[in-house]
């Protein structure tokens, strides 16, 4: 294929001059030359080309390389997790055969009877010997509270009418209010003991944690 030397248009062999500028086309080497540019356009177009390869592939990989690392920090997080679950007294099972939660929430439920009854059987789960030692710790402090106010009252009979009937009358309703706390704080630990947690009474957690550690 032969070229225009001054403006590169295609022209055919043999002809003397350009038909589109009117260059004369004697030389024939010139002619017959590709025009100036087009070889290091494409050249350009390929390097661009591989270049545009190589940063997308640089992408690629770095986006692979952290998706990578990213699903195994959240697997040794998962891990770590279910390590830390399976090592809670609270999910471990128990000597009388139930989770954990379950014979430490059995031991509230009927007071003195069942806290003595799950703390002798159990001598595996220090989470369930706590809770029943704070079962046996509550029942023995409102049953000596009840005690207390049965003796008071018995004194009061004595005094007079009036006198007796009133104090009678304003024990009773801090009686009533007592009791009412303590069922509210049974019920409480209940829930606790069966979430999981190790939930410590204000006053008689103390004596209750003493108690487990004995048993």
């Amino acid at each position: 294929m032969a070229y225009c030397p001054d403006c590169g248009a295609e022209v055919s062999k043999g002809v003397k001059f350009c038909s589109e500028c009117g260059t004369p086309l004697e030389d024939s080497a010139a002619a017959n030359s590709p025009p100036a540019g087009s070889g290091s356009g494409t050249s350009g177009t390929n390097e661009r080309g591989a270049g545009g390869t190589t940063a997308a592939d640089g992408a690629t990989a770095s986006t692979t390389s952290a998706g990578g690392t990213a699903t195994a920090d959240a697997t040794a997080t998962t891990t770590s997790s279910t390590a830390g679950t399976a090592d809670d007294p609270a999910n471990q099972e128990s000597s009388l055969d139930l989770p954990a939660n379950q014979a430490a929430a059995l031991s509230y439920v009927l007071g003195l009877l069942t806290g003595l009854v799950v703390f002798i059987i159990e001598d595996e789960n220090e989470f369930v010997q706590f809770h029943a030692a704070q079962s046996i710790v509550l029942s023995v402090a409102f049953g000596g509270l009840y005690l207390v106010f049965g003796v008071l009252t018995s004194i009061l009979s004595f005094l007079p009418d009036v006198i007796g009937v009133l104090l009678i009358s304003l024990l009773g309703l801090v009686q009533a209010v007592i009791g009412l706390a303590g069922f509210v704080a049974w019920v409480y630990l209940i829930i606790q003991a069966y979430q999981g947690e190790r939930f410590v009474a204000p006053v008689i957690g103390g004596f209750a944690e003493n108690l487990a550690k004995q048993g």
